[in-house]
């Protein structure tokens, strides 16, 4: 899978401007979680993407502002918290549905400029707030805007499926907790069985994956990734569970993460770290976001319907014209990259810091993991990819 995703990367040539390598739009946070969506954001951007706006709440725009300026924020998202602490107005501009709708009218006009929305890091369970995240999801679906939905964005999906089904394009991220109510929450009502916990499902071929010799000296072991069998076990769950959902990509996220849309399945085996601090899930969200832009972009250039998305935007080799992209949807390729890069600066975070490390730790391998595996000034360092084929790699 891995080199799928290589040429994915655009060139940086001297030709782009300015929102063509990608605009990111991460909705969430609030009163008690700000550390969240600047992960998600500063992921995005520390990853390629050229915009990145954070849509959240007044109280949590001003402290996120102070974290860095390389990000916009902007207030937009209320809560009943804010609702409960303004006087009443007697012209009715302060009633829950006028503010309501002027939300949405804020939100739209943001959504109108990016290329994908996250969903869900530091969002929080607010009445209110998650009425508002419900309508903005039906926008972004009728503008068919990409969507990578994570944490508290996963609880509004348990809450209504029906929501997001059907939706390809689409990433959902849980973790065991939120994979444990989405798949209770689209049960047959006489179904009240629990998914078996991911360790359950992992055979040791995938512990094997984490220490075999690669065949390529650039690689590292469990690098290239695995495609497996939909009936297979460890698939199995999070296929059954994309399909209740009506296809929508499912990344599980676990010892080794299973990603499915209900018609593939692969795993990332990549080495990550045995630290699980909180904020690795939201790197992946906004990493998994510029992943979709990047292989969306691709797949138009390949099927010369959407020119007007590649202009300018030049690809690492041939994908383009790729027949393969017909098995491997976006989502699919990006939630994979979305993993592999997590997996990758994790495991050089906890090589330096070991159990003292922090997600702000992992930030700062990115830029040296992207210039390794993705180099920009010198694409022909990259792999040759035609001395990959079925015959040589059984990871292909």
């Amino acid at each position: 899978m891995f080199i799928r995703i290589l040429p994915l990367v655009p060139s940086l040539t001297h030709g782009l401007h300015k929102g063509q390598t990608g605009k990111i739009s991460i909705l969430g946070g609030s009163d008690m979680y700000t550390g969240a969506p600047f992960f998600a954001g500063m992921a995005a951007m520390k990853m390629g993407a050229d915009l990145v706006t954070i849509l959240t709440t007044p109280s949590a725009s001003t402290v996120i502002k102070s974290y860095s300026p390389d990000l916009m924020v902007k207030p937009c998202i209320l809560s009943e918290h804010y609702l409960n602490n303004i006087p009443a107005s007697t012209d009715g501009s302060k009633d829950e549905q006028v503010l309501f709708t002027s939300v949405l009218a804020q939100v739209s006009s943001e959504l109108e400029k990016v290329n994908v929305l996250v969903i869900g890091p530091g969002l929080g369970r607010d009445n209110f707030t998650i009425k508002c995240v419900e309508g903005i999801i039906k926008i972004a679906k009728n503008m068919k805007l990409p969507l990578i939905i994570d944490a508290d964005g996963l609880f509004l999906i348990a809450q209504n499926p029906s929501i997001i089904h059907g939706y390809k394009n689409a990433v959902l991220t849980p973790n065991a907790m939120e994979f444990r109510r989405l798949w209770l929450s689209t049960s047959p009502s006489d179904d009240t069985s629990e998914p078996p916990p991911m360790e359950v499902e992992v055979p040791q071929c995938f512990v094997a994956l984490q220490t075999q010799d690669c065949p390529d000296p650039h690689l590292a072991p469990g690098d290239l990734g695995l495609n497996i069998p939909i009936g297979s076990t460890v698939a199995k769950h999070t296929t059954e569970l994309a399909n209740r959902l009506g296809g929508v990509t499912v990344c599980r996220k676990g010892f080794v993460d299973v990603i499915s849309d209900g018609k593939i399945a692969t795993v990332c085996s990549r080495r990550g770290m045995t630290r699980r601090c909180g904020g690795q899930g939201d790197l992946l969200a906004g990493m998994t976001a510029v992943w979709l832009n990047w292989a969306l972009v691709a797949q138009a250039k390949q099927n010369e319907k959407q020119s007007n998305m590649s202009e300018g935007l030049e690809t690492r080799s041939e994908l383009g014209r790729d027949p393969n992209f017909e098995k491997f949807s976006p989502t699919i390729l990006a939630a994979f990259g979305g993993c592999y890069l997590t997996r990758s600066v994790a495991e050089e975070a906890f090589n330096k810091h070991y159990r003292s490390t922090l997600t702000s730790d992992l930030l700062g391998e990115l830029p040296r993991i992207m210039q390794e595996k993705f180099p920009c000034e010198n694409p022909s360092t990259f792999l040759d990819l035609r001395k990959y084929n079925r015959r040589n790699s059984k990871h292909y």
